[in-house]
């Protein structure tokens, strides 16, 4: 079965992301989000946007908060995050390949981002409207949920797929901030109209 990401064209395997993110459960992470990846762009912000998330904690809902955006992705200074939509993962387990003890479970919504998370940018040759999407779990706070950007989607499938272990942490796959290093934890959405 495939999973469409909605990114003209691009597909994942969906059992390659399963397996890529069952790692979480190794790393102490709650955690990640495979659809939206960050940087996708949508034909319209009344687009529904498909959230696609993997936890190794089904006990605890998933929260979804939207704020106006800067241009380069983080929260605008103008904005503050509102309440876009809360998930409460699957009860069923995914299973690692190799029948060990990790577990994950998948959480799932479609939304459509409110007009009041977006705001107008005019990028060099293209103007966009572009959103960010902050995902937290319960307890764990901030820091539970990874995100990628579509490059980050191919490393999950190839290191799962030259190593058959779910070693995708610590090898770059996740989205980082270029100053810090440290790994973003929201997810950058641009709109066409």
């Amino acid at each position: 079965m495939e999973l469409q990401l909605h990114a003209k064209g691009y597909f994942v395997m969906y059992t390659i992301i399963k397996a890529s993110v069952i790692v979480a459960a190794t790393a102490m992470l709650s955690g990640c989000l495979t659809s939206p990846f960050y940087g996708q762009v949508f034909s319209s912000r009344s687009d529904e946007v498909s959230f696609q998330l993997w936890t190794t904690d089904s006990s605890q809902d998933i929260t979804l908060e939207c704020a106006k955006a800067s241009a380069h992705g983080g929260r605008w200074s103008g904005g503050d995050y509102q309440p876009l939509t809360t998930i409460t993962p699957s009860s069923d387990p995914h299973y690692d390949y190799h029948g060990g003890d990790s577990v994950i479970y998948q959480a799932s919504t479609k939304v459509v981002i409110p007009s009041s998370c977006w705001r107008y940018y005019n990028y060099p040759g293209k103007d966009d409207y572009i959103t960010v999407v902050r995902i937290t779990q319960g307890s764990h706070g901030d820091d539970s949920i990874y995100t990628f950007d579509k490059e980050g989607l191919g490393c999950l499938g190839q290191w799962v797929g030259k190593t058959g272990l779910f070693s995708w942490f610590g090898k770059g796959c996740e989205k980082r901030y270029i100053n810090t290093g440290e790994p973003i934890r929201t997810v950058f959405l641009k709109a066409e109209s």
